[in-house]
This record gives C-alpha cells, structure tokens and sequence, in this order.
C-alpha cells in the first residue's frame, strides 16, 4: 500500500495543498495497480531556511512554490498466511 510524502514551500495558501495532493493522486491512481481507497498521504510545508539546495543547479533560480513529491509502495498483504509469518517473526 502507497505512502505518499508531499513537501511544499511555504508560498503555498493552506487551501492549495489539497489541490495539489488531489492532482498528485488522481496521477498516481491512474498509472498504478494500487486500490483507490488506500490511501496513506503526509503532507507538510518546509520554511524556506529548512531547505538545503543550490537554488541555481539546472536551472535560472528556484520558486517558494517549490513541490516535492515521494512515494513510498509495496507489495499488498499476500494474504493471512504471510501476515502471520510477519508477525511472528517480530515476536522473536
């Protein structure tokens, strides 16, 4: 199941971050095997002095509407057998 990380510089309004992770989604959704329904999403906006970067590399400059975008997938449960054999190997 995706988790989905979306880092946003702080000239986006509050109201634009859902936009942008409903774009972001509806993307995601379209081009992958994952169920729509699951959906596990972190969403946080980084001050400008959090950001470490050449602000010049590959380009004229950088935007504050800068987004960075990750997903992190897996496979799905394979069913009870194998959540089984998960959890009892982190019993010990």
């Amino acid at each position: 199941m995706p988790l989905t990380r979306i880092s946003l510089g702080t000239a986006w309004h509050p109201r634009s971050l859902l936009n942008c992770r409903r774009s972001f989604m509806s993307v995601w959704w379209r081009s992958s095997t994952f169920r729509q329904q699951i959906d596990f999403s972190l969403i946080e906006r980084a001050a400008d002095e959090q950001r470490i970067y050449d602000p010049h590399y590959l380009s004229e400059g950088r935007s504050a509407r800068f987004v960075l975008f990750h997903i992190f997938a897996g496979n799905r449960a394979a069913g009870r057998r194998n959540r089984d054999s998960i959890v009892g190997s982190a019993r010990g």
